[in-house]
């Protein structure tokens, strides 16, 4: 019977990286000052400030996921799905992953 590995297994490795402190003042910054940001805009914010490729690149998450068959794209697909867990961070409110 072929070893299947649940999703908690594949990527029990994945490090929680050190918070990206600096991007996280940015964002609460730029949310403060465009009061006419929507979630949406400050998600693609974040997107654009590099914090994805902070953690695919940086942190070496891209190791482990390519190796289970999750590429860019898919993660990027991952993080906007998650986009009120990035809200709350940016807000310091408690995630609902937590």
């Amino acid at each position: 019977m072929p070893d299947i590995k649940t999703t908690e297994e594949k990527f029990e490795h994945l490090e929680i990286p050190l918070e990206p402190k600096e991007l996280k003042r940015q964002a609460q910054l730029a949310y403060r000052e465009y009061s006419n940001m929507d979630e949406d805009s400050l998600v693609l914010w974040l997107k654009d400030k590099g914090f994805c490729s902070y953690l695919y690149t940086t942190c070496k998450w891209k190791n482990i996921l390519n190796a289970n068959g999750l590429k860019w794209q898919n993660f990027l697909r991952i993080i906007s799905i998650h986009k009120r867990d990035l809200i709350r961070w940016v807000r310091d409110e408690k995630s609902g992953m937590t």
